[in-house]
């Protein structure tokens, strides 16, 4: 008998990540960066989160064959080798790879996630506008914040980006395109961000969390869930993942067949 062991974060079947990727909404305007067509933002809301590329929906993380309890062959997956450019992220997605670094790493290191996020290049843009239902600010963030992103790049009034390069993998990707590039003009106009207040208190929203472990209220919100596990997904710092065992077809070699079972 032969298994794939699948992980998944949510009920929905995995895509594989290309060479980039674009988390925008459905009605913006996107290419390829640098150039002339970027005249506006790339979009305002993402349409899902961009962890995708560094924790998929669903993904095989080992294969095994049985023959009695005794004869136990493994297999690993193929190895992760692609790198991956996710750009139009905004400040607060690109920040949220920080949590993911934590969760996977906090007690020993997931290799799957660790091999996809050192071949990721984070390219974000800074926000222009924000609405009722933004709160980065609560949790020690902004609308212009760099922490996470590799480029970060600013709207100028009169069209165009102003990058920023904050780290080697940035200058490593502004390398690639310098013939594209050109110098900040002396009358360059960053668009500012806007200005976002405080929606709640997020040290003492944490104090009151950790308070209501078992707090009624889990079990109330628990009733209305359908597990769809369409959250787990959506949210860019939840890492909730099931493993399934799923029997496959034999190779000619007697292990699981790697594209069996997808």
């Amino acid at each position: 008998k032969a298994y794939w062991s699948l992980r998944t974060n949510t009920v929905s079947s995995g895509n594989g990540s290309g060479e980039s990727v674009t988390p925008i909404s459905a009605a913006a305007v996107s290419s390829t960066w640098p150039s002339e067509e970027w005249s506006t933002p790339i979009g305002t809301t993402s349409v899902t989160s961009a962890k995708s590329v560094v924790f998929p929906k669903v993904e095989q993380i080992l294969g095994y064959r049985t023959n009695g309890k005794d004869d136990v062959a493994l297999q690993e997956p193929e190895p992760i080798s692609q790198e991956t450019v996710v750009y139009g992220v905004r400040p607060c997605e690109a920040r949220a790879f920080a949590a993911l670094d934590a969760l996977f790493n906090w007690d020993s290191r997931d290799e799957l996630f660790n091999r996809r996020r050192a071949r990721l290049t984070v390219v974000a843009i800074t926000c222009t506008a924000a609405d009722d239902a933004c709160f980065c600010t609560s949790l020690g963030s902004g609308p212009d914040d760099p922490r996470g992103s590799d480029l970060l790049l600013h709207p100028l009034a009169q069209g165009g980006y102003a990058a920023d390069v904050l780290t080697e993998k940035g200058e490593a990707l502004l390398a690639l395109v310098q013939d594209q590039l050109a110098p900040l003009p002396a009358d360059a106009v960053l668009t500012p961000p806007p200005a976002l207040a405080k929606a709640f208190d997020g040290v003492a929203l944490g104090v009151a969390l950790a308070k209501s472990f078992d707090s009624p209220v889990w079990e109330q919100q628990s009733q209305r869930c359908l597990g769809c596990g369409a959250c787990a997904f959506v949210c860019p710092t939840c890492a909730c993942f099931d493993i399934q065992d799923e029997r496959v077809a034999i190779s000619p070699d007697g292990l699981p067949a790697s594209d069996a079972g997808r």
